[in-house]
């Protein structure tokens, strides 16, 4: 990074031993270290002269919203909200231009959120009083609101497809991408989205700047920041450990590649905390539904990808501390849980074996051999996610966690022989990763694509 100041000072940077290479080293810095790394910036600048406010990319938040709760949202954009106060009075000059709830769900959860969001502006211009401080924009994006004809009149050759499966729903990378559209008339590398959930009960401000702040800047090279935290969730009154996915399936494969040179040492690989440079989310496929995190590791991370960032001076990861987010099926039955995981499970398996398929098979000579080191991880990693939570081995929804990693082992057993096979058709992501938006750019020429992105940006409900 071109930060003259040496503010990654207080930074920790994951070295390489053994056969690793050291080119997979990225930055990894916690929370707390951010708010001096910016005030570390913003003493040297007003020692040399600050620059003016087009030295800054413009920050947008994007929340996408599924049916959760009104009264989380509203919670989280409060305290999104309070991003550009709680800055200034750290004394940092980090700025939030806009807030985008895009919102995927049902009409009368649509027309609630859309109530609270005002509820919330009056709040927030309470907070700000005559500070002085800008408040961020706060914008309503209603993905069933006239969008699916915006994108048909403009990329039906690509997304035509996917419009047409009306009774199909369309997950959190469909939103990503639609969502991305309505940033505003930009240069590309001079926006960065922030994409947070809706439903995280431990979100502040720090987190926003955490997240960020190191693609801030127009002289940082940034282009991807993936946050890693803690996850509980509750139940009653009992703490139980989150992330169940993540820690039975991922974690382990993101530790498997990683010792096998493909991949960094990554903390959280499902976080859905995560930022991006517009033109860097341009560049790659998006998956539609639960394999957006993964797929985005992959293309971006992996040393076999076109896509790959230079992961020293490309690719941050902040530790955001605690994440309280809902669990994926909370309060179903267990039967309905389980069927839960497993359709998470396999989805991103698809994308995995999609992307990374020839690596596996030229690394791993037989099915038999990669879930032996699969296995192994898959216990290293549950060890230490247990002695690292209080509370034992319960998982949220009252699962057993030996019984967790079995079911998990099993799943991705079944999709590693499917890879392996040469009598299975058909086992292809290409249905699941949406076209790169730059490719639709390329292809429909830029007078259009920005006309779309001004149609766009002018369906999103300006709230504040």
């Amino acid at each position: 990074m071109h930060y003259e100041t040496g503010i990654f000072h207080s930074s920790k940077v994951i070295l390489m031993t053994g056969k690793i290479s050291k080119t997979l080293a990225h930055t990894y810095y916690h929370i707390s270290d951010v708010c001096r790394m910016a005030q570390d910036r913003q003493r040297s600048e007003l020692e040399a002269g600050a620059p003016g406010e087009n030295y800054r990319r413009q920050v947008y938040v994007v929340i996408p919203d599924r049916d959760e709760e009104p009264v989380a949202l509203s919670n989280t954009v409060k305290a999104i909200g309070l991003t550009n106060k709680y800055a200034k009075d750290c004394g940092i000059r980090f700025r939030v231009r806009g807030i985008i709830v895009s919102d995927q769900s049902k009409k009368k959860n649509t027309e609630e959120n859309r109530g609270m969001l005002y509820t919330d502006k009056d709040w927030l211009e309470r907070m700000y009083g005559d500070s002085g401080t800008p408040i961020p924009s706060i914008y309503h994006l209603v993905l069933g609101d006239g969008i699916d004809e915006i994108i048909g009149d403009y990329a039906s050759k690509f997304y035509g497809d996917v419009i047409a499966k009306e009774k199909e729903p369309r997950g959190k990378g469909w939103n990503m991408m639609v969502s991305s559209l309505a940033t505003g008339r930009y240069p590309d590398d001079e926006v960065s989205i922030i994409y947070m959930d809706a439903e995280n009960a431990q979100i502040g401000p720090d987190q926003i700047i955490a997240m960020g702040w190191p693609m801030y800047c127009m002289d940082s090279d940034v282009g991807f920041v993936k946050a890693k935290f803690i996850r509980y969730h509750m139940e009653g009154d009992k703490r139980c450990m989150g992330g169940r996915v993540n820690h039975s399936v991922f974690k382990p494969l993101a530790d498997m590649f990683y010792e096998n040179g493909l991949l960094p040492c990554i903390g959280y690989p499902l976080s859905g905390e995560t930022a991006f440079r517009r033109d860097v989310l341009w560049s790659i496929e998006i998956a539609q539904r639960f394999g957006v995190e993964w797929a985005t590791v992959l293309q971006l991370l992996s040393r076999h990808s076109p896509h790959a960032l230079d992961l020293r001076s490309e690719f941050a990861e902040v530790s955001l501390g605690l994440n309280m987010d809902q669990p994926l099926g909370e309060g179903k039955r267990k039967r309905d849980i389980m069927k839960g995981i497993y359709n998470m499970t396999n989805q991103i398996m698809t994308v995995n074996n999609d992307m990374i398929g020839d690596f596996i098979k030229e690394t791993w000579d037989t099915p038999e051999a990669f879930m032996n080191g699969f296995g192994s991880h898959q216990e290293k990693n549950a060890k230490r996610w247990a002695t690292k939570r209080k509370g034992g081995t319960e998982i949220t929804g009252r699962i057993p966690l030996n019984e967790l990693l079995t079911f998990s082992r099993d799943n991705v057993k079944k999709k590693i022989e499917e890879l392996y096979s040469d009598d299975v058709e058909g086992i292809s992501a290409s249905d699941e990763l949406l076209t790169p938006l730059y490719t639709v750019r390329r292809e429909i020429g830029h007078g259009k694509f920005d006309e779309m992105i001004g149609t766009m940006t002018e369906k999103r409900i300006t709230i504040l």
